[in-house]
């Protein structure tokens, strides 16, 4: 075929090669493109993608170069509205190509800083790549995050404070009462402490957080009464208890099996033997669950950059 079919018969052609393979438009200048929200660039990738929909081939999404230097800088808001008219099309979105070479290291790392949270507070993208990261292997050399010596820039600061500071999900909760919590979170992997501090138990469990949420349910090994955590309960747990314990202090032994319902080797009691509980033997589990809820930066609080008015 010819002409903007030929197009189409490429996807169909690469999803039969590759048929679980996402497939993708890639094009530049779409968003390096000086502050513009209605350039040629963009309203030629806009008409090829609705050709490519409207004829049947097989695309999943489009990804956005974003080589930018500062004559092609774009402000947050008019990133937004770039990214508001592709997400439009229904395809996911990605950035591929992301860098920003420039001498003024400052710049670099204040324009970086807004690029990377505008683009991720977008609903519609999905990833963003970086077009490298060391200088003494990138295509500009002056883009790069880490210098020759491997000494961090600015850019890369920045990087480094977002992706693993501000989004970055870092929570400590407790249970309540009825052994739950409740965590906000970012979407992605997790690795998931749970411990006691009563018992010297923990345990730890690797999940996922989506759109939809997540939940968990841990289960601690725990001895109940193992005061002195030696895997036994015994007269030494009930002096632990009587003695160490503030708000059980100078119990008695009947307080202790009322609680436990365990009986102890060696020790009497002042009462007769049938007000006693039976013993109840020891619990081998705690459980409790833990619900994960997806954290957006997105939509609901829509991204002003205090920069901002500096890129337009």
């Amino acid at each position: 075929s010819e002409g903007p079919q030929a197009m189409v018969d490429w996807f169909r052609v690469a999803d039969a090669a590759a048929p679980n393979a996402d497939l993708y438009l890639n094009e530049y200048g779409i968003l390096a493109s000086g502050g513009g929200v209605q350039t040629a660039n963009q309203d030629q990738l806009v008409q090829t993608l609705q050709y490519l929909e409207q004829n049947g081939a097989p695309i999943d999404g489009v990804g956005l170069q974003s080589h930018f230097t500062t004559s092609s800088l774009t402000g947050p808001e008019q990133l937004w509205e770039v990214l508001d008219r592709f997400a439009e099309l229904g395809l996911n979105i990605q950035v591929t190509e992301f860098d920003f070479g420039v001498d003024d290291e400052q710049l670099q790392a204040q324009y970086t800083r807004d690029f990377y949270t505008a683009v991720f507070a977008h609903e519609g993208v999905s990833d963003l790549l970086t077009w490298g990261f060391w200088e003494g292997a990138h295509w500009r050399p002056n883009a790069a995050m880490f210098r020759t010596d491997w000494s961090i820039k600015p850019n890369g600061e920045a990087f480094l404070d977002l992706v693993f500071g501000e989004w970055w999900t870092d929570e400590a909760t407790t249970v309540d009462d009825s052994g739950r919590a409740v965590v906000r979170g970012f979407l992605g992997d997790y690795v998931v402490d749970v411990s006691s501090d009563r018992y010297d138990v923990a345990t730890q469990i690797d999940m996922s957080l989506d759109a939809s949420g997540a939940a968990l349910e841990a289960a601690l090994d725990v001895l109940i009464g193992d005061f002195d955590r030696n895997r036994q309960v015994d007269a030494a747990d009930f002096l632990h208890w009587q003695r160490e314990t503030p708000a059980t202090r100078g119990a008695s032994l009947l307080d202790w099996q009322t609680n436990f319902g365990a009986s102890l080797a060696g020790a009497s009691l002042a009462v007769p033997t049938n007000l006693v509980p039976e013993p109840a033997g020891a619990s081998p589990w705690a459980i409790c669950a833990l619900a994960l809820l997806p954290r957006y930066a997105r939509r609901r609080l829509r991204y002003d950059a205090p920069s901002s008015q500096r890129w337009k």
